[in-house]
């Protein structure tokens, strides 16, 4: 899952298309837990929407362990993954 995570970062980085889905994806979405989340773990604000991607196209089952809240979080992984599954290879 660390090598789709990584994959998918730059995915993010190269494909300025795919990023600016993303973006549009996330702008308007309840994202204050893994916000809070990340911010807790030590990352930036410049990278959030970046790791946000990352960790829900990845890592959602763990994110969901650690106790995540907020059921949308299912339904935003799940858009991320179609948005994705474009550039996915």
């Amino acid at each position: 899952e660390t090598l789709n995570h990584e994959i998918t970062h730059g995915i993010y980085d190269f494909e300025k298309i795919y990023q600016k889905k993303v973006k549009k994806y996330l702008k308007d979405k309840d994202l204050k837990d893994i916000i809070k989340f990340l911010l807790k773990r030590g990352y930036s604000q410049k990278v959030l929407i970046d790791e946000i991607n990352a960790y829900l196209t990845n890592d959602y089952k763990w994110l969901k362990k650690k106790r995540l809240k907020g059921k949308q979080y299912f339904k935003y992984y799940r858009d991320l993954v179609k948005i994705r599954s474009a550039y996915w290879r």
